[in-house]
């Protein structure tokens, strides 16, 4: 049996790449996917629920940031390669540091979040926090 401060680490990055896949395949814009859009982020916000440290919100916000930039704007590094002549891997580098500055409201929600719950906010004031 795995211990239950484990099975919290190795879920968080499961879900991570299973929302990430699930917008990769939502941002294709095709009939079977579009459903996607609506349930993407729920693997993600299960695992929100185990975090327990602030900064195990900001780590889950910032990885979620990385993949969610890697999965829907994977394309971009194909643009940034071709405007600068750089290499494959550099345009890439560029892409996942610039995430933060992209996506930022991955990681402002997981902290949001984090302190809604963790202040004592019910499911519908930390659903409203998180919309907001």
């Amino acid at each position: 049996m795995i211990p239950s401060a484990w099975r919290a680490r190795l879920f968080a990055p499961a879900a991570v790449t299973a929302t990430a896949l699930a917008f990769a395949l939502y941002a294709r814009v095709e009939q079977p996917w579009v459903v996607l859009g609506w349930v993407g982020l729920v693997p993600w916000l299960a695992a929100l629920d185990r975090v327990t440290t602030v900064r195990g919100a900001l780590a889950s916000g910032l990885f979620m940031c990385l993949a969610f930039t890697a999965a829907v704007f994977g394309w971009f590094a194909g643009a940034i390669r071709n405007y600068t002549g750089a290499p494959w891997s550099m345009a890439v580098l560029v892409l996942l540091l610039l995430a933060p500055l992209l996506q930022p409201q991955m990681i402002a929600f997981a902290l949001t979040r984090y302190l809604a719950l963790r202040g004592g906010a019910g499911w519908w004031r930390t659903g409203l926090t998180g919309a907001l």
